[in-house]
């Protein structure tokens, strides 16, 4: 059985250690035609020729060690260190099975040493097999940990490219929001210049100084709102007192308006959206309160906090949405809509879409109601806006 094990242990060697010169045709040759012998050896052994079989077998055995040793330590410097100790096992286990031959052949003296060569050799190579497992494992165990942190950090990456582009378009989206609204200041200015002029030619210089004042308030908050997205609350609210009296001078009595803060709202530590609140409450104005006539309407701003949200109402008692599409049918109403379109863009992009930010509610003759729910915004959300509270 000695050349079955030989023959067995190189075909293992010449896998595990990729010698690709006994792949060759030369050396694949050479190779079989030993292992051939070998079986031929333990043929002849089976069917009675018990000396020339012994002879063949024993000289098959030794010339197959010779062979896959000597390929074996060509590769040896570039093998990795698991293979070179699993080979190292398979020399201890070659010189064993080597002297066992030579004993066998009577080239060596019969003693303990020699008759149990065979057996010390296998046990070497089967702890060096264990060592060779255990390095083998070791380096698979770095590679896995390798590919791990490989990924972990691919996946940082990926998630730090994705955030910048977010940001990006989330910037580009604010800067095409801020631009259309910023449509809307000239028509308003020329409005409000013309009546603080009206002032001035009536010569009430008190209520001209006045608006004045409050127009000064108007365009610089729309200033600073257009190089940021949040704003304190108490900033807000007086952008908006100020935009509101402006509109009450132009249109006098037939304009009312009544803001409304819950108690529960801290004004300077609570932010909203900039450049939101002031389309809409135009919108009220120019399509709700100004299409009733001389009887005019009230424009109401309204601040809750319900539960964790922050609901705000825009409410007129105009003449409603429908009526004042069929009245402003002949003439355009882009501003309107794309106003209303950008600004649910923008609370969608901010807040998400669930629950839906904004609702239109509208009855004909009765009026309209703009309802915005946000998050209720917790400390810290906005600490890179506090800077706002410094522009007075």
């Amino acid at each position: 059985f000695v050349p079955v094990t030989i023959v067995t242990a190189a075909f293992l060697v010449i896998s595990l250690l990729e010698l690709d010169e006994l792949k060759e045709k030369t050396g694949r040759r050479v190779f079989y035609s030993i292992a051939i012998f070998a079986c031929i050896g333990f043929v002849a052994r089976l069917f009675g020729q018990y000396n020339l079989g012994f002879m063949i077998s024993n000289l098959s055995s030794a010339a197959i060690c010779i062979v896959y040793i000597t390929y074996a330590l060509r590769r040896f410097k570039i093998l990795k260190s698991y293979m070179k100790t699993f080979l190292i096992g398979i020399i201890f286990f070659a010189i064993g099975v080597s002297i066992f031959v030579f004993k066998n052949l009577g080239l060596l003296p019969y003693n303990h040493f020699t008759n149990y060569s065979m057996i010390t050799g296998s046990a070497l190579e089967m702890v060096l097999l264990a060592v060779a497992v255990y390095q083998k494992v070791n380096e698979l165990e770095i590679l896995r940990k390798s590919e791990i942190r490989l990924k972990a950090s691919l996946h940082r990456e990926i998630e730090v490219a994705w955030d910048e582009h977010a940001k990006a378009k989330k910037k580009a989206e604010e800067f095409e929001f801020t631009a259309v609204m910023n449509n809307f200041n000239p028509h308003f200015a020329f409005n409000a210049l013309g009546s603080i002029s009206s002032c001035i030619a009536n010569r009430d210089y008190v209520t001209a100084e006045k608006y004045l004042a409050e127009f000064a308030i108007v365009m610089r908050t729309m200033l600073i709102n257009s190089e940021f997205s949040y704003t304190p609350l108490v900033r807000e609210i007086k952008f908006l007192r100020s935009y509101l009296e402006l509109e009450k001078l132009r249109l006098k009595s037939r304009l009312n308006y009544v803001i409304y803060i819950d108690p529960q709202i801290d004004q300077e530590t609570t932010f909203v959206p900039t450049i939101i609140l002031q389309p809409l409450l135009e919108n009220a104005i120019k399509h709700g309160i100004f299409h009733r006539g001389e009887k005019g309407g009230t424009v109401t701003l309204e601040f809750r906090k319900v539960g964790g949200m922050l609901e705000i109402k825009v409410i007129d008692d105009g003449v409603g949405l429908n009526r004042s599409k069929e009245i402003n049918k002949d003439r355009s109403s882009d501003h309107k809509s794309v106003a209303m379109d950008l600004i649910t863009k923008r609370l969608i992009m901010d807040f998400g879409s669930d629950p839906y930010p904004i609702e239109i509610e509208s009855t004909d003759d009765v009026g309209t109601t703009v309802t915005i729910r946000i998050p209720f915004p917790e400390a810290g959300d906005y600490d890179e806006y506090l800077d706002l509270m410094d522009f007075d």
